[in-house]
């Protein structure tokens, strides 16, 4: 097959990006590849991470072989004309949308358009996020997905959903069909190092990612501070990513523990990733809402222990992985005892259930599907 996959360039970087690139390389390894990305997704000024925009701090790059064009803007112009002209040249069987925020909604209309007028290529959209819980807050936001809805979704040759419960949201909301469930390729793309331990009884407990309101940060360090006393020096917590309405250093200052706990509130380095992920014993994802989770997929590349709200695809995506606690939302007394009880088994590593095999399975069952 020749494929081209649209998605998220480093510019703007997020874990949409690492997905869109780690595709691109898989699916070259049987099929001719070509990628168009997106790299001014929107004014700078208007994004959250505004200061990181532009910064080389990601090592992973598209396979030699894969043909770029990097990239379209917001704004269309001239870029749009150029991303116009690259199609036309890789001629690509198929192409795949990705799909994570309504900021892409006016570049993918009109690439959309312009595609059924002029080449007729079959049509992929592939969901990461059927709703984004900010977006779906914010007044503007809602009207301007609104007038998007009716146009934009329907018609896609297939759509693609990380998870069975993504995809009954989808078919609700969008009214679509040819939904097909595909999981998420490993988030092996971070160095494994030899842990720095300054002494083997602590339990290194890791929340890693963009700290978003639904992240469900305040019920992990309720929880942290719910640990007695006594065995408080046995647990270190640290805090890692960006964040967005909400201010993580207000709760790690007001917390009795606050000497146990560490906060780095920046987007991390590639490099760094690896560090953290290879220094902690245990992973809390106290989300209250989501599709999926990089860091949750991160966390089982490296075998960690996962404690994970049983929410929607998350629940799923993890329900195979033997690491895995599972706790009810909001549920700080959950949190807590799941850690009390992993800090003896905390050196344990667990087999990791995702790869990108079973990804591109699913992938070849979609394009057969499509020759039909």
């Amino acid at each position: 097959m020749k494929i081209c996959v649209v998605g998220p360039s480093k510019h703007f970087l997020s874990g949409i990006t690492y997905f869109t690139i780690g595709l691109a390389n898989e699916l070259s390894k049987k099929n001719e590849v070509s990628v168009i990305h997106l790299k001014k997704l929107l004014p700078r000024f208007l994004f959250p991470g505004k200061s990181r925009v532009g910064s080389n701090i990601s090592d992973l790059e598209l396979n030699k072989k894969i043909d770029v064009y990097d990239g379209i803007n917001w704004y269309w112009f001239p870029s749009m004309f150029k991303a116009i002209s690259f199609l036309k040249k890789e001629n690509p069987d198929v192409i795949i949308f990705q799909w994570w925020t309504g900021t892409v909604a006016h570049t993918y209309f009109l690439l959309k358009i312009l595609n059924k007028l002029f080449f007729k290529k079959k049509t992929i959209l592939e969901f990461h996020e059927v709703l984004d819980p900010s977006e779906n807050n914010m007044k503007f936001a809602r009207f301007y997905m609104k007038f998007f809805n009716g146009h934009l979704f329907k018609n896609f040759d297939a759509y693609i959903c990380h998870s069975e419960s993504d995809a009954k949201l989808t078919k609700s909301k969008y009214n679509v069909n040819n939904i097909f469930v595909v999981p998420l390729g490993s988030f092996n793309y971070f160095k494994k190092e030899k842990p720095i331990r300054k002494d083997g009884k602590t339990c290194n407990i890791l929340f890693f990612g963009l700290i978003r309101p639904y992240k469900g940060l305040e019920y992990l360090i309720e929880a942290f501070e719910k640990i007695p006393q006594e065995l408080i020096d046995k647990y270190h917590l640290t805090i890692v990513g960006e964040a967005w309405q909400c201010n993580p250093k207000e709760l790690v200052e007001k917390s009795r523990y606050r000497k146990n706990i560490t906060l780095v509130d920046r987007y991390v380095s590639d490099q760094e990733v690896g560090k953290f992920f290879s220094n902690a014993d245990v992973v809390v994802l106290p989300y209250l809402r989501a599709s999926q989770s990089g860091a949750a997929h991160i966390a089982t590349s490296y075998g960690l222990p996962v404690i994970v709200s049983k929410v929607g695809g998350l629940k799923e995506s993890m329900k195979d992985y033997g690491g895995a606690f599972f706790v009810k939302p909001r549920d700080s007394d959950g949190i807590k005892n799941a850690l009390l009880k992993i800090y003896k088994t905390r050196h344990k590593r667990f087999k990791n259930p995702h790869s990108w095999q079973k990804t591109l399975d699913k992938f070849e069952e979609i394009f057969k599907s499509l020759k039909k």
